[in-house]
């Protein structure tokens, strides 16, 4: 796996977001990544996973280092400022480049056995080979798109802990402003800074808790003076505020409090994440978009695309035809009851 990362290209823009001549030295853009893939394919935590990196001298070795040290090569505090640094659109790009050298080392893997197979490879067969090769035109290959969640890390929010966590922050908030029920407490704060305390004398983490308690407040508002019981983006979470509610249906929970992401995988076993977000989402609307950059990777649309009942809309169906992809998934509407035909359409 080392050897298909393009660890220079990466580098680049890993040091762009360091300050020349300010701070200590950064970590290597290869230590960070590493330290990514190896918590999210061992499952560990920030604290295990520098421990076990001081343990084991073959992850010292896919870290780049050229002997092995018995001291911890960064602090589990790093990895937070690991992951800001190495967004999605940075993941992304590198698993392009690592899926586009895969592909290039297949391919000439199978060209040369197709050439020690064929025995007249002499110059006198060279025209031949050129005529019989057949040309790539139309879809090839097959896509399977589908969407799931990965689920955070968070404790089951209910009105009352999430209210109760809100007012311990705003006391906080006042008791730093400010030394020796909830909107009185956001009042005293206003106050405080009409008076002329500064907001910031807390710090910037408690600044920006104050700015979700006081949407959390106004959320939690709208079921009082209101008759609808729905809230919009509501917050579940005041340390993770992106996170919101998603209903799945599911038998053991029916709603999930978790990101939703939508992946594709080729015919050649390669993944792809395609979206990623924290708001509930219909994944039939990612089909084109998935579809585009199919043909953006492979210059063609594929011949088959695998998915489920909900991309087959009227309108995905259309986009398919136009352009004659096969769009294998159930049919809509009510199943049919004559066996034959349900036997038929599934072969």
């Amino acid at each position: 796996m080392a050897e298909l990362i393009p660890w220079n290209e990466l580098e680049d823009y890993y040091a762009a977001q360091f300050c020349k001549g300010f701070g200590a030295p950064g970590k290597p853009s290869r230590m960070a990544l590493d330290a990514l893939i190896i918590k999210a394919r061992l499952n560990f935590t920030d604290v295990e996973l520098v421990e076990q990196i001081k343990e084991k001298p073959y992850l010292q070795l896919f870290f780049g280092l050229e002997a092995f040290e018995y001291s911890v090569p960064f602090d589990p505090s790093l990895m937070v400022f690991f992951r800001k640094r190495l967004p999605e659109s940075v993941v992304n790009d590198c698993n392009e480049r690592i899926i586009r050298l895969g592909l290039a080392v297949i391919q000439s893997t199978a060209s040369q056995d197709d050439h020690d197979d064929d025995p007249g490879s002499g110059a006198d067969n060279c025209g031949d080979q050129e005529d019989s090769t057949p040309e790539a035109t139309g879809n090839q290959g097959s896509l399977l798109i589908d969407a799931t969640c990965n689920p955070a890390d968070i404790r089951y929010p209910t009105d009352l802990p999430l209210l109760n966590e809100a007012r311990e922050v705003t006391e906080k908030l006042i008791v730093a402003m400010h030394p020796p029920v909830m909107e009185r407490n956001l009042a005293s704060i206003d106050a405080l800074i009409a008076c002329g305390a500064r907001l910031l004398a807390a710090g910037r983490h408690w600044y920006r808790k104050l700015l979700v308690v006081s949407e959390l407040v106004r959320q939690q508002g709208i079921p009082y003076h209101s008759e609808s019981r729905s809230i919009p983006d509501r917050i579940v979470s005041l340390v993770q505020a992106h996170i919101r509610p998603i209903v799945r249906g599911n038998s053991l929970c029916n709603v999930e409090f978790v990101a939703k992401i939508s992946i594709s995988v080729t015919g050649d076993g390669f993944i792809f994440l395609d979206r990623l977000s924290s708001d509930p989402y219909n994944e039939g609307e990612d089909l084109k978009a998935q579809l585009f950059a199919y043909r953006r990777r492979h210059g063609h649309y594929p011949a088959v695309v695998c998915a489920d009942q909900i991309y087959r809309t009227r309108s995905n169906l259309a986009f398919c035809a136009r352009h004659k992809i096969r769009l294998n998934a159930p049919q809509l509407g009510r199943p049919k009851s004559d066996p034959d035909l349900v036997a038929e359409e599934k072969r």
